[in-house]
């Protein structure tokens, strides 16, 4: 089933593209048609605008609604939102049967960035998956102090092709606190 040019399809998108409180109320209207279509764009509207009083619309959409990518989308939606109560509703879904619901409420969980999120994201990661985790946020510390190394040179041979003194590093002005101290 396509939905027509102009049809409700389109007015959840570009509700969504105003990215406006205002629109909230049409768009928790949106939740209840019967074209899973317009429940996700409207879902996904109702993450980009982060408006608190969506919250228990969308926790029921994750809870209720039968198309999936619906319940992906809320999930996501939800993490946009953010929040402690946010974290409580996200995290029985980190259990999900369904993985693609469960893997959205984790990824939703880690945008949040609360403290409460962590217990949940924790008791997912099985015993398995810890030496990969591990080994992935060391690929990516190493990764990052080879950005930064890099960066550090190019700033430094800039100073140097304009003919002015190196500005000190991170770990050079660290060095020189501490000795201050």
């Amino acid at each position: 089933h396509v939905p027509h040019i102009g049809g409700p399809l389109d007015s959840a998108q570009s509700l969504g593209r105003l990215g406006r409180s205002a629109s909230v109320p049409n768009l928790l209207e949106a939740l209840c048609d019967t074209d899973g279509w317009v429940r996700y764009y409207a879902v996904r509207a109702l993450g980009e605008i982060r408006s608190p009083e969506s919250i228990d619309a969308l926790a029921r959409m994750l809870r209720e609604d039968t198309a999936v990518h619906v319940r992906v989308a809320a999930a996501d939606a939800l993490g946009s939102v953010g929040g402690p109560r946010v974290v409580s509703i996200l995290a029985p879904f980190v259990e999900s049967e369904d993985r693609d619901v469960a893997g959205a409420a984790l990824l939703s969980l880690g945008v949040i960035g609360h403290p409460d999120a962590l217990g949940p994201i924790l008791e997912a990661l099985k015993a398995d998956d810890a030496v990969s985790v591990i080994r992935a946020f060391t690929y990516f510390s190493l990764l990052a102090n080879i950005a930064e190394d890099r960066h550090h040179i190019r700033r430094r041979e800039a100073h140097e092709a304009a003919g002015e003194r190196p500005q000190p590093g991170s770990l050079e002005r660290s060095f020189e606190r501490l000795e201050k101290a």
